[in-house]
């Protein structure tokens, strides 16, 4: 989870998006639309940051079948017993991606005595 949270989150950066939250292998990651901030040659903020966060999604993707299958992890003895490595073998990482358009409220949300450890 930490290498695809690597990719991820490097990724999304350099495309001018922000890493939110990760929840276990889940992460929620935004492009916030800022007059003045987002613009291209057609002016169409709304449409550069689709296209950006596109793009990066399909640069993380693309990092992830490179990054291969967990061949690294089976070679360490240390971490993986010889039950477990011809299981995970074949093993690939696999991912998916949702895309959303529209207005998002950000910060904590609950009572004031909530505590939130998925930050």
């Amino acid at each position: 989870v930490n290498k695809i949270a690597e990719i991820t989150h490097r990724h999304v950066v350099q495309s001018g998006g922000h890493p939110n939250k990760n929840i276990g292998d889940a992460f929620l990651v935004v492009w916030k639309l800022k007059s003045g901030k987002n613009t291209n040659s057609s002016g169409d903020l709304q449409k550069e940051l689709f296209d950006s966060s596109l793009i990066c999604m399909q640069r993380v993707i693309k990092d992830i079948r490179q990054a291969g299958n967990l061949a690294s992890f089976l070679k360490d003895d240390s971490i993986m017993s010889s039950a477990w490595a011809s299981s995970l073998a074949n093993y690939n990482v696999a991912m998916g991606v949702g895309l959303h358009k529209g207005w998002a409220i950000e910060g904590a949300i609950g009572s004031k005595v909530k505590i939130d450890a998925s930050y």
